[in-house]
């Protein structure tokens, strides 16, 4: 019995022990979400298994108590009998020897019974104390979650917030370009010009090879406008960048987007290969014949150093969304 009560007080101390540490980590790790997440699932299994030890000394309790009970029966059986006894002797004028004896024996069966009763009140006592550790354990694991799920509304909250502001960045950052699109430069021509290029248009779909007179056309009409254009835009001189090709066309807005470390001469080029006066590549930008070269804008869109060219340009037809438009190949 000495050794249960010792086995209880060690228990006792070892459950006290565990809820300190967990109370300590729990004080110091409450800052982080995530550890305070793993705090609720430490608590949870503290829980369990403080809820299987209070099972199992339940169970021992139970047990003890059972068997108190049996020997508090045997006591009073034996009592009963010692009494009867007592009484024999008395009615039969036994000998005070007898007596002596007998009443001895009821004194150790009494203390036994003292003993066992004080053992009981020990135990249960312990068993009432962990049932209060349990509670507060508990009771702790529930704020635990209550902060959990007040923190993740916070997160959810800022992230929305971030989200949002995201948002309206992209939007101010949209609007602001909308603004520099009055920077974009277009080719001027006269009315006697623009009908004669669509009259030479007639006479380029009759030809079987129409390269000399684009050749032509480009010297006599774009070759100066484009200098021109380039002088306006300060391009005259080398400069590298991104810049970008676009076109208002029934409503919609169509753009390619490129890099190079001479704008001025890359702009040369693509007006060259859309006049036809050289080959063109398969992108779609030259194959979309809606496109009205008096209408055409030309537009920096930054300079930068020719180490951030591919980042940069990538960046701009993510932004103008022309990656399956004029930048895409036929």
């Amino acid at each position: 019995m000495v050794t249960l009560s010792i086995i209880l007080g060690v228990l006792s101390l070892i459950f006290a022990a565990v809820f300190i540490v967990l109370a300590v980590r729990i004080s110091q790790d409450k800052k982080a979400l995530r550890q305070k997440e793993q705090d609720r699932i430490l608590a949870e299994q503290e829980k369990c298994k403080l809820q299987e030890q209070l099972t199992n000394l339940q169970s021992t309790y139970n047990e003890q108590l059972t068997h108190y009970v049996e020997q508090l029966g045997e006591v009073q059986a034996k009592n009963t009998d010692l009494q009867i006894q007592l009484q024999a002797i008395d009615s039969n004028n036994d000998t005070i020897e007898a007596y002596t004896i007998a009443k001895a024996q009821l004194d150790d069966v009494m203390n036994a019974y003292n003993a066992l009763m004080v053992e009981y009140s020990t135990t249960r006592n312990d068993l009432d104390q962990l049932n209060e550790n349990y509670i507060s354990l508990t009771d702790t694991y529930n704020k635990l979650n209550v902060a959990n799920e007040v923190l993740t509304s916070a997160y959810t909250k800022i992230l929305n917030s971030c989200n949002s502001i995201s948002q309206l960045h992209h939007d101010a950052l949209v609007r602001s370009f909308d603004g520099y699109r009055g920077r974009a430069a277009k080719m001027d021509f006269t009315a006697r010009e623009r009908l004669e290029l669509g009259q030479l248009k007639e006479v380029l779909g009759l030809l079987s090879n129409p390269a000399p007179l684009n050749k032509a056309i480009y010297e006599m009409y774009y070759r100066d406008k484009i200098k021109t254009l380039l002088a306006e835009k300060g391009l005259d001189t080398r400069k590298s960048g991104i810049y970008r090709l676009w076109q208002n066309i029934d409503g919609i807005e169509y753009s390619y987007v490129g890099q190079s470390v001479d704008i001025g001469e890359r702009w040369i080029q693509h007006l060259k290969r859309l006049v036809g006066s050289e080959p063109a590549t398969g992108i779609k930008l030259y194959k979309d014949e809606r496109i009205d070269l008096a209408q055409l804008n030309w537009e920096v869109l930054e300079y930068c150093d020719q180490g951030l060219l591919n980042e940069r340009e990538k960046y701009w037809i993510g932004f103008y969304n022309c990656g399956a438009g004029w930048n895409s190949k036929v």
